[in-house]
């Protein structure tokens, strides 16, 4: 069947970490071993409330801050400086912004409360026709429903869509309900081959 649809999920694929040692570098300022930082933050209950809406940033941050101890002034410096490795890859968004005049765009992505004014720098309504955040709908991927919903909302069917994502788990949740699944490892060859095949 023709492809009229493509979605995309961001972290992984628009918003990559490029560097981890500004992450390493609080670990050892915190006394944290490597990984348990990022563990701590994306892996709580808070954390797993704010994918879905129910929990906010500062709920995730302050229930982190917990962990270790860290002045007021070191968690606002420690929040900025977690994300200080990670990087938009422009060249890769000014190419999917280019084929709007071919397909309907959309992007299907887990994100904590905000992430829509916050990232609507890179993230707009100028390059993707929809853009479907799991703190806005209340459920997260793989769950079969978010996928639905985005479908509907383009108007198209699932054998009518590929969707791209950096996650195994989510590929094959796309895939169950009859989506074309890609895997993404390297975002700026793997998303330009696939797309390049459909021309």
């Amino acid at each position: 069947m023709h492809i009229r649809a493509l979605y995309f999920d961001i972290g992984g694929i628009f918003f990559c970490e490029k560097d981890i040692s500004p992450v390493r570098e609080w670990e050892k300022r915190l006394g944290l071993t490597a990984g348990q930082l990022q563990n701590i933050v994306f892996h709580s209950p808070f954390a797993s409330k704010a994918w879905v809406g129910q929990a906010t940033v500062d709920d995730v941050w302050n229930n982190a801050a917990t962990h270790f101890t860290i002045s007021p002034e070191e968690l606002e410096k420690l929040k900025d400086e977690f994300w200080a490795g990670w990087a938009w890859d422009t060249e890769l968004i000014a190419y999917v912004h280019s084929l709007k005049s071919k397909y309907k765009l959309g992007v299907i992505s887990d994100a904590w409360p905000g992430v829509r004014e916050g990232i609507k720098e890179y993230i707009n309504g100028d390059t993707f026709d929809l853009r479907v955040f799991s703190s806005e709908e209340g459920l997260i991927k793989p769950h079969p429903e978010l996928y639905q919903r985005a479908l509907s909302r383009l108007k198209v069917r699932p054998q009518e869509a590929i969707f791209f994502d950096d996650r195994l788990k989510n590929v094959e949740g796309a895939q169950a309900i009859g989506m074309t699944g890609a895997h993404i490892t390297d975002p700026v060859q793997q998303v330009r081959d696939i797309i390049e095949k459909l021309s």
